[in-house]
């Protein structure tokens, strides 16, 4: 009885704390990415607009916009449990701002273009699962591995307080 007790007041207070960061953001400000096109090829540059508004005074020590892939495993085993594996293999961004104080009920808009790695770039080639003697052994016997490399630009906010921080998507052809 005691043990249900504990767990449900851990449980209720790390949704307490979820939900209270979230507001904390919310009503610190958003970004929104907003990209003409979503699908791009090798070489490609992606351009696009970051758009900040602050709702309240926001002391920023700095605003970058990084265009990012990370290598997605998803494996199953016997049992049928799936697990997912994510590693950051490419990033390369851009500082929009450095050090600045937003005003309250701001809205700022920065362009910005980053180049796409081009096709002879080891990043670019489709991406296996990891090598190795005992993950290939481990998958012959119990399962099987899917990858993929997942493309995304994100935008972040470092500040005082509560970071701000917006991601979207892109696919590669």
């Amino acid at each position: 009885m005691n043990i249900e007790i504990i767990f449900f007041s851990v449980v209720g207070i790390l949704v307490l704390a979820a939900a209270g960061y979230f507001l904390l953001v919310f009503l610190k400000g958003s970004i929104k990415i907003q990209l003409p096109k979503i699908s791009y090829v090798p070489g490609d540059v992606v351009k696009g607009t970051v758009r900040l508004h602050a709702k309240q005074i926001i002391e920023a020590n700095e605003f970058i916009v990084c265009l990012v892939a990370k290598q997605v495993t998803k494996t199953r085993d016997s049992d049928g449990k799936r697990t997912t594996q994510e590693s950051e293999i490419y990033r390369d961004g851009i500082l929009l701002e450095g050090p600045m104080q937003y005003s309250k009920n701001s809205i700022k808009d920065y362009f910005f273009e980053l180049k796409m790695p081009d096709s002879d770039n080891p990043v670019m080639v489709k991406p296996k699962a990891p090598q190795s003697i005992a993950l290939d052994l481990v998958k012959l016997f119990v399962g099987r591995g899917e990858c993929q490399l997942v493309w995304s630009v994100e935008a972040s906010l470092d500040a005082k307080g509560v970071d701000l921080f917006s991601t979207k998507r892109i696919y590669l052809k």
